[in-house]
């Protein structure tokens, strides 16, 4: 986190749900225990990473639940309201009740600057992931860097 910051780099954390194998509660509190240093002011909000196969899981009325149970517990603990960060599907098979918190879109299109094509139960979106890889000046590995590159609206 030393260099981040030297770099002037904004960071934050996300936390990788799990709901086919934890309650909520128990995902969250995980998440704060490790990374709650990482969460405050200067930091971008927390992030709940919400894919894979859980609308094969889990009805939508579950699913829900689950995610805002844990945003509640985040919030609760941290006086700041996380993201979702999901694909287009899930954010349509989500009830309309998690739409309050903000929507970080994974949506590949290779373009940073049109839309995204389909955010779901949402009105809006914050942070729209355009590529699935990227290069950071900087990082000489010789080969794409993975890893989250958004656009902010």
């Amino acid at each position: 986190m030393v260099n981040g910051s030297n770099a002037e780099v904004i960071m934050g954390a996300y936390h990788f749900a799990h709901p086919e194998n934890n309650s909520a509660a128990s995902e969250a509190q995980y998440f704060l225990s490790v990374a709650g240093s990482y969460i405050g002011q200067w930091f971008l909000p927390p992030v709940l990473d919400l894919e894979g196969s859980v609308t094969d899981i889990f009805t939508s009325a579950q699913l829900t639940t689950w995610v805002q149970q844990w945003m509640t517990a985040v919030q609760q603990q941290t006086g700041i309201a996380p993201i979702l960060y999901t694909n287009g599907s899930i954010a349509s098979y989500l009830n309309s009740s998690v739409n309050t918190y903000e929507l970080w879109i994974a949506d590949p299109d290779g373009s940073s600057t049109a839309p995204p094509s389909n955010i779901g139960v949402w009105n809006d979106w914050a942070f729209k992931q355009y590529n699935w890889y990227g290069l950071i000046t900087g990082i000489n590995t010789g080969a794409n860097i993975l890893g989250f590159f958004p656009q902010f609206q």
